[in-house]
């Protein structure tokens, strides 16, 4: 578990319009469940379309799969820890198993609550899915590279007192982009803080930026934690949109100049 990646803005803002979704809830009691979908899409006559598979478990059953092989052209396989249950209420899914065809859209075409066998599967697969479309992969990236000024933000540095990041100009700075509710993401959190704790003398600044919703969790964790870096809540994601951001942790280091000298995609 070294990051949490947005698969659907993978270097850009636009959701892709060009992929089939499955998403399946895997049977906490199988872990053959995702096996058994791969198998239906090999038998499909829509088996060429560009097809990812989501298979959705909990971060204890993600710590026990062993990957599948997808030998399955233009189709891909992802799992997803269902921290917080997340995934089941968006798609409102009961129990487990369960299984959803849903366009790039957002528009569930097609459900099946409880265990289907081989034969559903492929006849779901084959009414549902949309032909044509490529399913591609690009390196993860930023609106910023490596050698480029960073991009210049306004947060609050003390209560009630906004800076520019520019104004930080003379002294290192550690960026970190997170979602709290990251195992990955508390992992770089706790080694940032303790890089932090020893280069106090060196000026380090580091400043963690919580991206997106459930900001009123962020300062728990970091009460809860004991972190002592800058807690910046990016609620409308006007920094994390400016930067790029699709896959947490990212963390990039800016140098004394301005200008962004490394950047490191998920748990360094």
């Amino acid at each position: 578990d070294l990051g949490h990646v947005d698969l659907t803005r993978l270097g850009s803002n636009r959701v892709r319009q060009d992929m089939n979704w499955i998403v399946h809830f895997a049977d906490p009691q199988s872990a053959d469940s995702p096996q058994l979908l791969l198998d239906a899409l090999a038998s499909s006559s829509k088996k060429g379309s560009a097809v990812l598979v989501v298979a959705v478990v909990s971060p204890e059953q993600l710590a026990k799969m062993a990957p599948l092989p997808v030998n399955i052209e233009n189709a891909a396989l992802a799992w997803a820890d269902d921290m917080e249950g997340v995934w089941r209420k968006t798609f409102a899914a009961e129990a487990t198993p369960a299984t959803y065809i849903v366009r790039a859209t957002g528009q569930i075409v097609w459900r099946q609550m409880g265990k289907s066998d081989p034969s559903i599967l492929t006849a779901a697969f084959d009414e549902h899915l949309m032909s044509g479309g490529q399913l591609g992969w690009q390196m993860l990236q930023l609106a910023v590279q490596a050698g480029e000024p960073a991009p210049d933000f306004l947060f609050e540095y003390e209560s009630g007192q906004e800076i520019a990041l520019r104004k930080l100009r003379g002294r290192p700075v550690l960026v970190t982009f997170w979602k709290w509710w990251s195992p990955s993401c508390l992992s770089e959190l706790q080694a940032l803080q303790k890089l932090h704790d020893t280069t106090t003398n060196e000026g380090l600044i580091v400043l963690a930026i919580h991206d997106g919703e459930d900001q009123e969790q962020a300062p728990a964790l970091f009460k809860e934690q004991g972190f002592t870096f800058r807690l910046i809540l990016d609620t409308a994601r006007n920094i994390s949109n400016l930067y790029g951001v699709c896959g947490w942790p990212t963390t990039m280091s800016i140098d004394e100049d301005g200008v962004v000298d490394g950047i490191q995609f998920g748990l360094a």
